[in-house]
């Protein structure tokens, strides 16, 4: 019962970062449509539980954004489990500490390793404007470690009730 109970929380939390990515980036004007919520909460995900279901939840995140996109079927899904996987290995063997600073450098570490992943992928089916996606991948890049950032000190102020470090 403790396993489907865990399996159905995963799934809830996949559920929620897909709608969240959808209505804030729907919501949210031009420079910050780049920003990247489902991947900043899955990161925010491994830094509370540090357990590696979060492989199996961004896979499902994955699925469900490969629903939604226009881009080849699989894609996200390989994206997001394959840059979940190495977050969680960085996570739990390099930046063990929970300082600002460790988190800022996952975040950053993290949202490059799913945009090459994107990329070297994306690169396969179609044409690509070079230009245009370094400066895309930029933004995504800063906005993501930005919003991560700022996510893990409202939630640590709220969870602990203490300053952070």
């Amino acid at each position: 019962m403790k396993k489907l109970w865990y399996i159905l929380q995963l799934a809830l939390y996949a559920c929620l970062c897909v709608f969240a990515h959808l209505v804030i980036i729907t919501l949210l004007p031009y420079p910050f449509y780049a920003l990247n919520v489902a991947l900043a909460l899955i990161m925010l995900y491994i830094i509370r539980t540090e357990r590696g279901g979060v492989v199996w939840m961004s896979f499902l995140v994955g699925i469900l954004f490969d629903l939604y996109a226009t881009t080849p079927f699989g894609l996200y899904s390989f994206c997001f489990t394959f840059a979940s996987l190495l977050i969680y290995w960085l996570y739990t063997e390099i930046f063990t500490a929970q300082s600002l600073w460790a988190i800022l450098l996952l975040a950053f570490v993290g949202a490059t390793i799913f945009r090459i992943l994107y990329l070297s992928t994306d690169w396969i089916f179609r044409d690509i404007l070079w230009s245009d996606v370094l400066v895309y991948s930029a933004t995504d890049i800063v906005q993501t470690s930005i919003f991560t950032i700022m996510l893990y000190g409202i939630l640590g102020v709220y969870k602990y009730k203490r300053p952070l470090q």
